[in-house]
């Protein structure tokens, strides 16, 4: 199903059972999942939360050794 392009932002995002958007373009995969899929990310369309997840995201942000980070 598509919803006109008028009110889309302000109608449908975010205020239906159900939306989504385009979150692809995002530089780095911690930036990507910081906005996108972080419980308290202000756009987290999915309105998706998972406590281990947000562990691993907070704790990706401090490691400096990439492997680990990874």
């Amino acid at each position: 199903m598509t919803e006109p392009v008028e009110g889309y932002w302000s109608e449908v995002w975010m205020q239906m059972p159900f939306s989504q958007s385009f979150w692809f373009v995002r530089p780095t995969p911690g930036l990507h999942f910081s906005v996108a899929f972080a419980c308290e990310a202000a756009w987290n369309d999915s309105y998706w939360c998972h406590p281990r997840f947000g562990n691993l995201l907070a704790a990706s942000r401090i490691e400096t050794v990439f492997a680990l980070r990874r």
